[in-house]
């Protein structure tokens, strides 16, 4: 069964379903508020779309105390523990002093892109990638979004077009992420009407998670990453 058969017989579509696009003045979007939150225990569950059999899993946010490392979105299975990973992402500010939001498919980073960076206003755009292949654009900004096929309701969702240019013009990469949420779609097209893959977030909860115990001669921030250790009374009064 191909992929469009699969999202007919689910009640899916290949076009979104969007209650408005807005078109009067909006809020500054900052990238980071569109991004997965640094939120230990919460769990989104997606389904993928890109086989002839849907496949429902649930990711947690795993957060690295180590300050400037990777947090991934570990996939929970109650039957055998997993090391699967959708993602790994983080944060950081670029040497011009603009806010990026990375993500990769490895913990080491090495295959990411800058998924979000900056002022996310539309027609904005950037390159993804450090070998600038990659470039990324601001399509739209919705004020309410739904999913096709499901009931849950976004406020605020940005739309990002990702073309890598050592590839054919007609395949590129869509993802939609919700303020305070992170992504809630990703589509893979080829063409300008068959997907060869379909992400959709069908919820997020969050559970409870006993945190890890802290180095008292640390100093954490407020995500709980290391920083570095306090100062002692000698070096202070050097």
């Amino acid at each position: 069964m191909s992929l469009a058969s699969t999202l007919a017989a689910t009640g899916l579509s290949f076009t979104p379903a969007v209650d408005s696009l807005s078109d009067a003045p909006q809020p500054a979007a900052v990238a980071d508020e569109y991004f997965f939150p640094q939120t230990n225990g919460l769990q989104y569950t997606y389904s993928n779309y890109s086989t002839a059999t849907p496949d429902t899993s649930t990711y947690q946010v795993v957060v690295n105390a180590q300050y400037g490392s990777y947090t991934k979105l570990q996939k929970q299975d109650p039957n055998v523990p997993s090391t699967d990973v959708l993602y790994f992402y983080k944060t950081k500010t670029n040497s011009d002093g603009v806010m990026q939001c990375l993500m990769s498919r490895e913990q080491d980073g090495s295959d990411g892109i800058v998924a979000l960076q900056g002022l996310l206003e539309v027609g904005s755009s950037w390159f993804a990638d450090d070998a600038k292949t990659i470039e990324a654009t601001v399509m739209g900004r919705y004020d309410t979004y739904i999913l096709p096929g499901h009931e849950q309701t976004y406020q605020d969702v940005v739309v990002v077009k990702y073309v890598d240019n050592t590839k054919s013009s007609d395949v590129y990469e869509v993802r939609y992420f919700a303020k305070d949420y992170g992504l809630i779609l990703e589509r893979t097209i080829i063409g300008q009407l068959s997907e060869i893959s379909n992400l959709q977030l069908i919820s997020r909860t969050k559970v409870s998670v006993t945190d890890e115990k802290k180095d008292p001669n640390r100093w954490y921030d407020r995500n709980a990453r290391y920083i570095a250790a306090p100062r002692t009374d000698d070096e202070e009064n050097k």
